[in-house]
C-alpha cells in the first residue's frame, strides 16, 4: 500500500548583522557573550514547521560582521532532513526570503538555480512585502532524496538595510519554503485459507 501527497515546510533562523569593527570592539572588550545574552533569540537555533520534512537554517557564528566596504555576505547552510516514515519522492521547488540588503550569489556554486521573483509570484502568500524582503526561487532537479544540503553565499547591497541606523541590533529573519512530493508505504501480509470441501 502507498500514498503519494504535496506538502509544504517552511523553517526560519534569526539573523543579527553588526558592523565588523563594533564586532571586533565588543570581542577585545570580552563583552560579546554578554550582548548576545541580552537578545531575545540568543540560541539562534532554526525553527521549521511539523510534517514529514525538517528545514535546517545557519548562517554559524552570530552575529555576522558586515563592511561597508566588504560586499560579501554571509553563507547560509540550509538542510532538508526526512523526517517521516516515508520518502522525499521530489523536491518540486524551494522558496527563499532574506532580509533586504542581501541578494544570493550562487548555490553550491551554481549561478542559475537561483531565480529572483517578487511577492506577486507567490500565490497564497498575504506576509510577503518586497520593500522589507528579497524573495528567491531556487529549483533543485532531484528526485528520491532523503537528505539535501545546501550552501548558499549571498553578496551585500545594502550596508545599511541590514546593520539600521540605530545602537541596537535587530534581528532579521531568513525563511524558507520548501514544496515537495512524500510518499508513503506500507507492506502488510494477508493468509488466504481455502475452504475445505467436503
Amino acid at each position: 500500500i502507498s500514498a503519494g501527497f504535496d506538502f509544504v515546510t517552511r523553517g526560519y533562523v534569526t539573523v543579527y548583522f553588526m558592523d565588523k569593527e563594533k564586532l571586533k570592539g565588543l570581542e577585545q572588550r570580552n563583552l560579546l557573550e554578554q550582548w548576545k545574552q541580552s537578545l531575545p533569540s540568543r540560541d539562534f537555533i532554526s525553527i521549521t514547521t511539523s510534517g514529514p520534512v525538517r528545514v535546517g537554517m545557519s548562517v554559524g557564528s552570530q552575529p555576522v560582521g558586515v563592511s561597508p566596504q566588504d560586499n560579501t555576505g554571509p553563507t547560509l547552510g540550509m538542510s532538508f532532513d526526512n523526517a517521516g516514515g516515508g520518502k522525499i519522492r521530489k523536491i518540486n521547488s524551494v522558496g527563499l526570503y532574506l532580509p533586504k540588503g542581501l541578494f544570493i550569489k550562487d548555490v553550491n556554486g551554481l549561478v542559475d538555480v537561483a531565480q529572483k521573483i517578487s511577492c506577486a509570484d507567490i500565490p497564497d502568500e498575504k506576509d510577503c512585502d518586497d520593500d522589507a524582503i528579497e524573495v528567491y526561487s531556487i529549483t533543485l532537479p532531484r528526485e528520491g532524496v532523503e537528505l539535501v544540503s545546501l550552501r548558499i553565499h549571498t553578496l551585500i547591497n545594502d550596508y545599511g538595510a541590514l546593520v539600521g541606523s540605530g545602537a541596537t541590533s535587530v534581528g532579521k529573519k531568513m525563511w524558507a519554503m520548501v514544496l515537495y512530493e512524500y510518499e508513503l508505504e506500507k507492506e502488510k501480509s494477508f493468509s488466504i485459507r481455502v475452504p475445505v470441501t467436503m
